[in-house]
């Protein structure tokens, strides 16, 4: 089991990885192309749920409050200008029939195309499907992100009844549950939310790990914001009649950027044993880092010998620190240093060793790398192994010169 002192430093390398990644991904242009399709999208998706809502649960004035509740979560309180126009849509009898469910779909899927684009690229998860699969996979995601909304108001409506009853009797219960409602509600949200979109298979600790990022800053930055606006009454007054939708704007591209943060965060936290050793290897296991050479790293000692000449090939190893001795039967070919690898030619051929590899220098570390590992980080991180297949080379030339 880790130590405390590992999973600290682990969460260090991941938080500088992810923000490295946000930078490198051109997220903030993300947020801004998310936030121009949101907008359009909120409206089809809310008229959607008002529907079902209406005909098959509730009253208009229970979908009404349900649905205030729960966009209020992700929308500032100009929300009214959203929920109001898709009522008065949804509430036109006869206009929505299957052309009009068609329209409304049809105008979400760009939204959730761009989602999806922008997880796998996060994930580095390459899309190789036909286009018109890639459109049925966008129109079942509308779907399955309607029947979230639909959930999560038929909760709310749920939790306003059950409430209701406990205020007249334990007033303080009720108050401790409206103060944690809200949290509560955007992490089964965003928890559901991130199981639909992330491209791979990751742990449940993973996503609440990223889920729990989001809410924390969604719950700091949405009373910043109004806080901001209450202090500057004229912000936006240049738009005029407008400017309701500035504000909108404005709190949907903070709203995916936020969001964003928190998915290349679980990314990481997905990828963080990749991450360490590419942290590892770029630092050479520098003295911030040194609890995780215990945890990546192998430690040697002067004469202890790494593989033989005729063992199996299954990794490279990358020197840390130290040095090895790479021997060919009595004759030494050459010596390697902190920043050099060795054994590749086994790893990637899956074959025998050629060579004996043996330490030099006592608290050697050597940093094992499978071709697993490689596959992953070469996708992840195509220039660091440019610089390892540099280092191949150089070795290649040194083996060249004393032979």
């Amino acid at each position: 089991m880790c130590s405390p002192a590992k999973l600290l430093a682990e969460l260090y390398i991941v938080i500088v990885e992810s923000i490295k990644s946000f930078i490198k991904n051109n997220n903030m242009i993300s947020s801004a192309a998310l936030a121009y399709y949101g907008i359009f999208a909120s409206i089809p998706m809310l008229i959607l749920a008002a529907l079902f809502l209406v005909n098959y649960f509730t009253s208009s004035m229970g979908a009404v409050a349900g649905l205030k509740k729960i966009t209020s979560i992700v929308l500032p309180d100009q929300q009214d200008v959203i929920l109001k126009e898709a009522f008065t849509l949804s509430s036109l009898n006869g206009s929505w029939g299957i052309v009009g469910i068609v329209a409304c779909v049809w105008s979400i899927t760009p939204l959730m195309s761009t989602l999806r684009i922008i997880f796998a690229n996060i994930f580095r998860e390459e899309n190789r499907r036909p286009f018109f699969v890639e459109l049925a996979i966008d129109v079942v995601v509308v779907f399955l992100f309607l029947l979230i909304l639909i959930s999560l108001v038929i909760g709310e409506i749920v939790y306003s009844h059950v409430t209701s009853v406990i205020v007249n009797y334990i007033p303080f219960v009720y108050q401790l549950i409206v103060l944690s409602t809200n949290l509560l509600i955007s992490i089964a949200a965003l928890t559901a939310f991130f199981y639909v979109l992330i491209p791979v298979r990751t742990s449940f600790w993973n996503i609440l790990a990223g889920v729990m990022l989001t809410s924390v800053l969604w719950a700091v930055v949405k009373p910043s914001f109004a806080y901001f606006i209450v202090i500057n009454p004229h912000f936006g007054f240049a738009f005029g009649s407008l400017k309701t939708i500035l504000l909108i704007i404005l709190w949907v591209y903070m709203s995916f950027f936020i969001l964003l943060i928190g998915v290349e965060f679980t990314a990481h936290m997905h990828r963080r044993g990749i991450v360490s050793l590419k942290y590892l290897i770029e630092i050479h296991g520098g003295k911030i880092h040194n609890v995780l050479l215990y945890k990546y790293a192998s430690v040697y000692n002067a004469s202890d010998v790494v593989f033989q000449q005729g063992d199996a090939g299954s990794e490279m190893y990358y020197i840390l620190g130290g040095a090895v001795q790479i021997t060919e039967g009595d004759t030494v070919i050459y010596e390697l240093n902190e920043g050099q690898i060795f054994g590749e030619a086994g790893m990637l051929l899956n074959s025998s060793r050629t060579e004996t590899a043996t330490v030099i220098t006592d608290n050697t570390f050597l940093l094992p790398i499978n071709e697993a590992a490689f596959g992953v980080l070469s996708q992840y991180d195509p220039q660091l192994v440019v610089l390892l297949f540099k280092e191949m080379a150089k070795k290649l030339g040194l083996q060249h010169y004393h032979k």
